[in-house]
């Protein structure tokens, strides 16, 4: 906790209503139950609970209409539908693959879509848990420096495929224990399993440590070479045996815009964010998918050109280490557009 972190929480108690509910992941719950006074999906104790799928799911996301109604789907049951199904003897990967396809639908669409021979009563429930029975409470979604750089672990649950699981027959089929292996030693075997599973993760790597730096140019690990008076990097590339410097795609901070720059002659999808921090240039490699993601759209790029995420608290503290950043959910505008 410092006083980043408290500026957050102040402005989470002060300029949000009372019934509001908090998105994030779960390290902080507890800040933001005991000091902002807000409700959390999970709390700092919830490393286990099956809505950090979800949370995962919303802020890897690639499509800002599919997060939003995720975090609808969380205000309104958690986990609830799911569960409910699972009751009902559904498999676990046909049922979360139904959820996901309905929570883009409006509710009336949605109601067409269950079995007949659900009671009415049943069919409520079922659609309360997804929708809700009215407006969704006030939404906002917590961000910070932790989170994305603890950006893999997102998308280990993002890319999680239930059905593969099951078919692989993997040593943790219960999701419950598949979250909490991460609190835990597992052998290395289990992991290999596991990656079978989900695939392989996207790259990102940040705080590069810098190796050499003269004038303009930058040269840090990995080979990474930035050259700030043109705003252009390259990284070495191996190709039958020869050393190429390849150009990389640059996203690169200028004052409080951000610039993007192309590379045609890159070979990888790797991109570098470049912006300064502290006393330094601090650049990020990673694969540009991560760049479309919901998380790095809000974290990076202040949620720019987004129709349902509004910056509300965006705190940074250079000499601490720490932004954390908070963002409203504009319910209106997605109800809207879903409705519509």
């Amino acid at each position: 906790m410092n006083d980043a972190w408290m500026q957050a929480m102040t402005s989470l108690r002060e300029r949000t209503p009372e019934d509001s509910i908090v998105f994030s992941g779960w390290s902080p719950g507890h800040f933001v139950t005991s000091l902002a006074r807000r409700r959390v999906v999970v709390d700092g104790g919830g490393q286990a609970q099956r809505e950090n799928y979800w949370i995962a799911k919303a802020l890897m996301s690639h499509d800002e209409k599919n997060a939003a109604a995720i975090f609808r789907m969380l205000a309104s049951g958690g986990n609830q539908a799911l569960g409910l199904l699972e009751k009902k003897g559904w498999d676990l990967a046909a049922a979360e693959l139904w959820i996901r396809g309905l929570i883009l639908m409006s509710r009336q669409k949605a109601s067409q879509e269950i079995p007949e021979f659900w009671t009415p009563e049943e069919k409520k429930e079922f659609l309360d848990s997804l929708f809700g029975d009215g407006r969704p409470a006030p939404g906002y979604v917590l961000l910070y420096n932790d989170l994305i750089e603890k950006n893999k672990l997102l998308q280990f649950l993002d890319r999680w495929d239930f059905q593969k699981a099951k078919e692989l027959k993997a040593p943790k089929t219960n999701f419950t224990d598949f979250l909490r292996s991460f609190t835990q030693n597992q052998p290395q075997a289990y992991f290999q399993h596991v990656f079978k599973v989900m695939g392989d993760l996207l790259p990102y790597e940040n705080n590069l440590k810098l190796k050499d730096n003269t004038g303009p140019l930058y040269e840090y690990e990995q080979g990474l070479r930035v050259d700030v008076s043109s705003g252009t990097a390259v990284l070495p590339l191996t190709v039958q045996g020869k050393t190429l410097m390849e150009p990389l795609r640059v996203i690169l901070r200028q004052g409080d815009t951000w610039v993007d720059r192309p590379s045609p002659a890159r070979l990888r999808p790797i991109a570098v964010i470049l912006e300064y921090q502290g006393n330094g240039l601090s650049p990020v490699l990673l694969h540009q998918d991560l760049l479309d993601t919901l998380l790095f759209k809000l974290y990076y790029f202040q949620g720019s050109g987004m129709r349902y995420f509004k910056p509300l608290e965006l705190v940074d503290e250079p000499q601490l280490l720490t932004r954390v950043q908070v963002y409203e959910i504009l319910w209106e505008e997605f109800l809207r557009d879903h409705e519509s």
